[in-house]
C-alpha cells in the first residue's frame, strides 16, 4: 500500500506513533497540527486495533486497511 510505504519513513513494516500522527494529520481535514488531543487519537486507535500493533513498533499496514474499512471518525 503506497500512501502506508510513504509514512513507514524508517521502514520497519510498522507506523509507530509519530508516523501515524503525520499520517492523521495528513489524511484528515478535521485535525490541525499540531493537536493537542493526539495522544488520546493515538491511544484508541492503537487500543481498538490492537491486534494489527506490534508493540512499540506501531500500527502495521493490515492495520491501517483494516481501520479503512470502517468508519475512522468514530475513533478519531
Amino acid at each position: 500500500m503506497r500512501i502506508f510505504q510513504q509514512f513507514d519513513s524508517n521502514k520497519d513494516g510498522s507506523l509507530n506513533g509519530e508516523e501515524f500522527s503525520a499520517f492523521i494529520s495528513a489524511t484528515n481535514l478535521y485535525i490541525e497540527t499540531p493537536y493537542e488531543g493526539m495522544s488520546d487519537i493515538l491511544d484508541n486507535v492503537f487500543f481498538k486495533y490492537d491486534k494489527f500493533v506490534g508493540g512499540e513498533k506501531g500500527i502495521t499496514c493490515d492495520g491501517l486497511l483494516k481501520m479503512s474499512g470502517t468508519n475512522i471518525h468514530d475513533d478519531i
